[in-house]
Parts: structure tokens; C-alpha cells; sequence
């Protein structure tokens, strides 16, 4: 061949001709002398001729656990997918995952729900024209607050005694508007906004809402019923008559 190549000697145990190991200065270990790589100019461990494939293989090395020769492994670098990119696996995953269950609250079928005085006559008068103009379509829910199964919790939060006061009414979002806004939205409702139409304008509409508050101020005198602390005490005894009555007769 006209090169200088490594002498060979022979192996104790194998009884073939290896080739000499030297000492690592860091490991301090004997390790298989490198060779230059021609193409890459690099020293890279030395090949051996396989017996039965007669190619030149990776020399084996000693496996410190299981006590027996083995190749090395070769590196096989990951390379990072771009962000945004996923495997076929990870795509299979996300499309049969189930998605979190967020159950929808229904609208309710009202579109405004009006709270009135069921013992104010002039109210019910107005109350009465007004499911004349729904026409059975159930647009406005129409809740006396006078009756004694009256809950707050269900309209809006609004107290007995707020809705004594100044005439309220609960939108299906559950906005709450009160004063003479709660008629505005109950026409508009019912096809009939033109009716309070002129209430918006600047220079009405402020005299508008004063004329309610002086006619809401004096509402329950002008029909001839007790004054507001008066109607919450008697609906305070009323009820508390009604829980005493159904604690004797064990419904509660």
C-alpha cells in the first residue's frame, strides 16, 4: 500500500490480532487509536473488517452492566417542527377531544317582564290595556308584586318595597329600568313606541319623568290606601302569619 499503518497484536482471549488500545488523557482509559478521515479531515474511530458481512463496521465496546460488547449507538439529532406545526398523533388527539360542555342558559320567551301594583286599580287598568295589545303572544310577563308569593330573587332583585315605589320591569338580559323608561320599553315592545316617543326628546323628556315622580310620590293617597310603611308592616304580619300557620300543620 506504500502507507504507514497501526501494528496489530494479539488479543489474549480472542486469539486474533486487535488493534493496539491507547490511554485517554481525560479518562484515563485505554480507547482505540483515531485515523484521520480523508474527506472530512477529521479523526474518527477506526473501522474493522466484519467476518461475516466483509464490510468495515464500528468496533464494539465493552457494555459496563451487561458485561458484553456492544456497538454504539449513532446520533440521530431532533430537529424542533416549526411553533404552529404538529405530529398526525397530536392532530388525531385534538380532533377526537371532546371540547369542555358549557351548557347555554335559555332566553326566556318574554321579551320585558313588568312588575305592577296588582292593588293600585289605576295600575290595573293599565295593566289590562296592555295584555289586550299582546294579544296572547307573551311578550310582557306581567308580575303582580302585591301578591304575597312575590320573590325578589326572580325579578331582578327588586324589593317589595323598591317596586312599591317606582314602577320597575326586568328585560329578558336581565337589565333592570324603572320610572317612566319601563313604559318606554313595554310599547316598544308591544309595536306601539311611538306612543312614548316624544318622552326622548331634550325638552320633554326631563318633564316627563318629574310628572311620574309626583304622581308616584302620591300614587297610594290618591287611591285611598295606607301610606308605604304601613303596606310593609301589614305584608311583614301577612307572611309571618303564613310561616307560623304552616310550621302548626307541619308543611315545614
Amino acid at each position: 500500500m506504500g502507507t504507514e499503518t497501526t501494528p496489530l497484536r494479539r488479543h489474549p482471549a480472542l486469539g486474533t490480532e486487535t488493534t493496539p488500545l491507547r490511554r485517554h488523557p481525560a479518562l484515563g482509559a485505554e480507547t482505540a487509536p483515531l485515523r484521520r478521515h480523508p474527506a472530512l479531515g477529521t479523526e474518527t474511530t477506526p473501522l474493522r473488517r466484519h467476518p461475516a458481512l466483509g464490510t468495515e463496521t464500528a468496533p464494539l465496546r465493552r457494555h459496563p452492566a451487561l458485561g458484553a460488547e456492544t456497538a454504539p449507538l449513532p446520533h440521530h439529532p431532533i430537529t424542533p417542527k416549526p411553533f404552529g406545526q404538529a405530529s398526525p398523533f397530536l392532530n388525531a388527539v385534538r380532533l377526537y377531544t371532546p371540547l369542555p360542555h358549557h351548557p347555554i342558559t335559555p332566553m326566556p320567551p318574554w321579551k320585558i317582564k313588568l312588575l305592577y301594583d296588582g292593588a293600585c286599580p289605576l295600575c290595573l287598568r293599565e295593566v289590562t290595556f296592555l295584555q289586550k295589545q299582546d294579544r296572547g303572544r307573551g311578550l310582557v310577563a306581567f308580575v303582580d308584586i302585591a301578591d304575597d308569593a312575590y320573590d325578589p330573587a326572580e325579578n331582578g332583585n327588586v324589593s317589595f318595597e323598591v317596586a312599591m315605589g317606582r314602577i320597575h320591569a326586568v328585560l329578558s338580559d336581565g337589565t333592570v329600568v324603572k320610572n317612566v323608561e319601563v313604559f318606554r320599553q313595554v310599547y316598544e315592545v308591544l309595536g306601539m313606541g311611538w306612543v312614548y316617543a316624544a318622552t326622548r326628546w331634550p325638552g320633554i323628556g326631563p318633564l316627563v319623568d318629574w310628572a311620574y315622580g309626583l304622581w308616584a310620590d302620591w300614587r297610594l293617597r290618591l287611591t285611598g290606601r295606607p301610606d308605604l310603611q304601613t303596606l310593609i308592616a301589614q305584608r311583614q304580619e301577612r307572611l309571618t302569619c303564613s310561616y307560623a300557620e304552616r310550621c302548626r300543620s307541619g308543611d315545614i
